[in-house]
C-alpha cells in the first residue's frame, strides 16, 4: 500500500503468509506520509522461514525498490494490532520495520502493538525488528524476534534519544 504524500491507515488484515509445507512468508509494504494501523493483522509468516513486514521504510531507512515515496512522518501501531514475520517450523524469522524520518525532528513513530519475527520450532534464528523514529514510543509494545532452537534475533530502538526508566519510579 503506498500513498504518495497523504495518511494510510490499515485497520483489517493483510495476510501474505506461506503455512503450506516448505513454505516462506511474502512481503508487505505500507508507504506514506502518515501511517497508522488500528485493530490491523499483517501477516507474513511462513513454515520454513518469515518474510517480512515494512511500514513507513526499509531497514534502517534504507531505500525500498520500487517505492517513489518520501519517508513516512508519522507511523502508529495501536495496541490490537500484531505484525508477523516468524518463520513456524523451520527457517529464520523474516524482518518487521516500524519507521518514520529519524532526520526530520517532527517525525514520531509510537507502537503499542505486537512485532514478531520468531525462529522456525523445530530449527532457525530469530530475526530482525526495528522500531525508529526521531521520537519514539514503545510504550506497551510486545516484541519478540526470539528462537526455541537457534540464535535469538535482533530488536533495533533507534530514537533521537533514549531514555529507559523504572515504571514504578516516582520523579
Amino acid at each position: 500500500l503506498e500513498g504518495d504524500t497523504g495518511s494510510v491507515q490499515v485497520a483489517g488484515t493483510l495476510d501474505v503468509s506461506g503455512k503450506g509445507n516448505a513454505e516462506t512468508g511474502g512481503s508487505i509494504g505500507v508507504f506514506g506520509r502518515h501511517l497508522a494501523l488500528t485493530g490491523a493483522s499483517l501477516d507474513a509468516s511462513g513454515d520454513s522461514g518469515g518474510g517480512s513486514i515494512l511500514l513507513g521504510g526499509g531497514w534502517q531507512g534504507a531505500a525500498v525498490p520500487g517505492i517513489s515515496t518520501p519517508a513516512a512522518l508519522t507511523t502508529t501501531i495501536s495496541a490490537d494490532s500484531a505484525l508477523n514475520a516468524s518463520a513456524l517450523t523451520q527457517g529464520n524469522g523474516g524482518t518487521v520495520v516500524a519507521w518514520s524520518d529519524i532526520h526530520n525532528a517532527r517525525s514520531v513513530t509510537s507502537v503499542a502493538g505486537t512485532l514478531l519475527a520468531r525462529g522456525g520450532t523445530a530449527t532457525g534464528n530469530g530475526g530482525n525488528i526495528e522500531t525508529s523514529g526521531h521520537r519514539l514510543n514503545v510504550n506497551g509494545a510486545r516484541v519478540n524476534a526470539g528462537a526455541i532452537a537457534g540464535n535469538g534475533g535482533l530488536w533495533l530502538i533507534d530514537p533521537y534519544d533514549i531514555r529507559i526508566e523504572d515504571g514504578n519510579a516516582t520523579m
